[in-house]
C-alpha cells in the first residue's frame, strides 16, 4: 500500500491560503507596527546589583528614574529576585549619562 499526495493538484488552494496569510502578515505589521527592540533603537542598558537587596525597591528606582529631566521616554525596569535590575534608558550623550 502506497500513500502519495499530490500537492500540486491543489496549488491554486495552496496559493490562496499562502497570499492570504501573507496579506495578513503586512496588515498586522502595518496597524500594530514593529517592536524594535535596543539594537535598533538606540540606548543603554545597565545590570545593577545592590549588595543590600532591602534598601532598593522597583518604584524607587522608577520614580528616581521619572525625575531624570534629560530622559524623556519611558525607562524600563526590570527586577530580579537576587536584588539586580536590569534598566533600560534611551541613547543619551555619554556627559547625559555621567550626570
Amino acid at each position: 500500500m502506497t500513500f502519495t499526495m499530490n500537492i500540486t493538484k491543489q496549488r491554486k488552494l495552496w496559493f490562496t491560503i499562502s497570499a492570504a496569510l501573507v496579506l495578513a502578515s503586512f496588515a498586522l505589521m502595518g496597524t500594530l507596527g514593529l517592536n524594535l527592540g535596543l539594537d535598533f533603537t538606540g540606548g543603554a542598558r545597565w545590570d545593577i546589583q545592590f549588595k543590600d537587596q532591602t534598601l532598593v525597591s522597583n518604584q524607587q528606582l522608577a520614580s528616581f528614574f521619572k525625575d531624570q529631566p534629560s530622559l524623556t521616554q519611558g525607562t524600563q525596569i526590570q527586577s530580579s529576585d537576587d536584588g539586580t535590575f536590569l534598566i533600560t534608558i534611551q541613547d543619551l550623550d555619554d556627559d547625559q549619562i555621567q550626570a
